[in-house]
């Protein structure tokens, strides 16, 4: 089975993707994941700036990479539509990591387990949000349930198959 590593939103204009540990996490997962060369999704909300540079400069001349603009919460749609133009049509399992977990990152897990009947992995030290109280967090309670989705540990990504 397959995996692609999906990175959503980590954009300059939103306060979350600066968290620092969750910076140096999804860049962790991109460096694993190039490693064994998997496909990799880069999600960015319209008008919310580019990727960080911090991030996007471990990304460059990968052949692998496709940076994919969404205009909702919801990238689902997105991420199936540059795997299927790009070939990538034997990607069964997805790993995510990200911001904005209560809204971009569930969203986005939800339609593509309803969807697209993939497996999401969800790589926990790579993701950071808000709560409706405005604490930064990763609660599990934030992310879309479903027996298809699985908190790992970045340790856990990062595990030659």
């Amino acid at each position: 089975m397959k995996t692609a590593l999906v990175v959503i939103d980590m954009q300059d204009d939103f306060d979350t993707a600066h968290h620092e540990s969750t910076v140096r996490n999804v860049i962790k997962a991109i460096k694993f994941a190039k490693s064994v060369e998997l496909p990799i999704i880069v999600l960015e909300y319209e008008s919310m700036g580019r990727t960080l540079y911090r991030i996007r400069k471990h990304l460059i001349g990968y052949d692998k990479v496709i940076y994919k603009t969404k205009d909702e919460d919801d990238g689902g749609y997105e991420v199936m539509s540059a795997l299927r133009k790009n070939g990538f049509t034997d990607v069964h399992s997805l790993a995510v990591c990200g911001i904005n977990i209560n809204a971009c990152v569930s969203s986005t897990i939800e339609t593509l387990v309803h969807s697209y009947d993939k497996t999401i992995k969800v790589i926990k030290s790579a993701c950071w949000g808000h709560t409706p109280n405005r604490k930064h967090c990763f609660s599990k309670s934030h992310i879309y349930q479903d027996e298809d989705v699985e908190l790992l540990n970045l340790s856990q990504f990062c595990q030659p198959t």
